[in-house]
């Protein structure tokens, strides 16, 4: 999720090598003197700078891995933790072999064994048993993730829900744990936190798709208690995994609810619910944890990445940026700045400062109020970091700031923290568009469960959505990407229910991912959130 404006990377660095070139004799250290005797960093331990103080590794650096799994395990035990019966369902091999006792210790679990009765995905389900996964395959299995359907309609989806039926009884229990934490592991304890490995994130999405799919295939025989329980159980999973420090962590929590919330509509499409089990239902969804909030992602663990990051450099030598920059394309030029940087001297304490006033300013953007001070306040910061990058890249802007006085360690420090800032900031507009997205679409679900209720009593559907409160809801939501009502018609039999989705434009109820349209491609752009009955 990190903005990779290749273009500006390059003449940045391009920048910087002319620096260089310019004077690097004449650079002074950018790491505070030390006494004798104490452990020498280059970088200096502060508020400022690496932004915690503890806890340090053997080198005297803020060790970050460490820090991140200190606050995420804090009053978590293998009893609280849905991440122990969630491991014991899928087994360890998704975790590499050189880390896998560490990680079940930090667990506070033995290792598993390797061979047993664990979770297989679809893909794998089908491969275990020769079946081809062709395109009408998985239109059919995805197909049942969003509506109700028999073991008649899919038996290979039937098979894989009965293959997988213990590990299931697991994720279940899983759900139902208050608690989600999964240890950060590395083999190389210098590893930066950027590059530790996020075993078992792609089996929560496979999980979610069991549990959707149980739920459909319930709702197809009648059994809509346990259709809603499924259900309840895929969000609950979902927004665990959000307790997670990533922003790949709170995106993944997105994508489980999400796909929750799809199903949900189905449910109350389905003409099935009584007005005791939709109410029952709603209950159920009103207790939820509140989705992970992509800005605090950005506070914590974005931040620490990329600060870890400049400490890596400034430890291990410049040659890592090439590693930063994509592991098999890295520029030219980044190559040329990690050849000319070893025998070169960066104020490593002046770019971990700008870093943390990009970083402050990024999150207090995201934290304001409303969604359109949000938005305001997150264009302005994009525009800003992107004329800062078109500056670092400007070679007639670096050519003159050769003759401003300005020390070559200085010109070095600007254009190294232009290029770590073009590499690794993230982009916290797309991530917390796809939050907001993702709570709307539950407030949709909402009214559509209290429409199901309502007519389930009257044999009818109300006017408009004021009917439904105080009865069916307490309160009816509003569309947070129009500030307005969410759009309401009732149709000749059933209606049609929609927020404007986050372009904020009237499509009609329609969603480009899941309407048909003609060839057109400015009709790509539907995005509203419907439900129609």
């Amino acid at each position: 999720m990190s903005i990779i404006r290749h273009a500006h990377v390059c003449l940045a660095v391009a920048c910087v090598h002319v620096a260089l070139a310019w004077g690097s004799e004449a650079a002074e250290p950018g790491a505070q003197a030390q006494p004798p005797g104490e452990r020498q960093t280059l970088i200096t331990i502060s508020k400022e700078t690496t932004h915690i103080v503890r806890p340090l590794d053997d080198e005297g650096y803020i060790d970050y891995v460490a820090a991140l799994n200190e606050r995420c395990s804090r009053g978590v035990t293998p009893e609280n933790n849905a991440m122990v019966p969630f491991w014991r369902a899928m087994g360890p091999q998704q975790i590499d072999p050189e880390i896998r006792e560490r990680f079940f210790a930090m667990l506070g679990i033995p290792p598993l064994p390797v061979e047993g009765e664990y979770f297989r995905s679809f893909a794998e389900h089908l491969e275990d048993r020769g079946l081809e996964e062709n395109e009408a395959v998985l239109d059919r299995f995805n197909g049942c993730l969003q509506g109700p359907w028999s073991r008649e309609d899919a038996p290979a989806v039937g098979a894989w829900l009965a293959a997988n039926e213990k590990p299931l009884a697991l994720l279940l229990e899983a759900s139902r744990r208050p608690r989600c934490y999964a240890p950060l592991v590395t083999g190389d304890p210098r590893t930066p936190c950027i590059s530790v490995l996020l075993p078992g994130l792609g089996r929560v999405r496979s999980a979610g798709r069991l549990l959707a799919a149980r739920a459909m295939l319930r709702l197809d025989s009648g059994d809509v208690d346990g259709a809603c329980g499924d259900l309840v159980a895929c969000h609950r999973l979902g927004r665990l995994v959000g307790q997670g420090p990533t922003l790949i962590d709170g995106l993944v929590s997105i994508t489980v609810d999400a796909m929750a919330s799809q199903a949900d509509a189905a449910v109350a499409q389905s003409g099935k619910l009584s007005a005791e089990q939709a109410a029952a239902f709603l209950a159920e969804l009103d207790k939820l944890a509140p989705l992970p909030k992509m800005v605090d992602k950005i506070d914590v663990s974005e931040r620490y990445m990329f600060l870890d990051c400049v400490a890596a450099v400034a430890r291990e030598g410049p040659a890592l940026i090439a590693s930063l920059d994509g592991p098999d394309d890295s520029s030219d030029f980044t190559k040329q700045l990690a050849k000319s940087l070893t025998n070169s001297t960066v104020d490593w304490n002046a770019i971990l400062r700008r870093a943390n006033g990009w970083y402050d300013r990024l999150v207090e953007a995201g934290r304001k109020p409303t969604l359109a001070e949000r938005r305001q306040a997150l264009s302005a910061f994009d525009e800003d970091l992107q004329q800062m990058l078109d500056a670092a890249g400007d070679k007639k802007s670096m050519f003159l700031d050769l003759f401003t006085g300005r020390s070559p360690q200085e010109l070095l420090t600007d254009r190294m923290g232009d290029l770590l800032l073009a590499l690794l900031m993230p982009a916290l507009g797309a991530a917390a568009s796809a939050q907001e997205r993702a709570e709307m679409r539950l407030q949709v679900t909402r009214v559509a469960l209290a429409l199901a209720a309502y007519h389930a009593e009257r044999g009818t559907f109300p006017a408009r959505l004021a009917d439904l409160a105080p009865k069916h809801l307490a309160k009816v939501p509003r569309d947070c990407f129009a500030d307005a009502e969410l759009v309401y018609r009732r149709t000749d039999d059933g209606y049609l229910l929609y927020s404007l989705g986050p372009n904020g434009e009237d499509d009609g109820g329609r969603n480009w991912r899941l309407d048909p349209r003609p060839d057109d491609a400015e009709l790509e752009d539907w995005d509203d959130i419907a439900v129609r009955k």
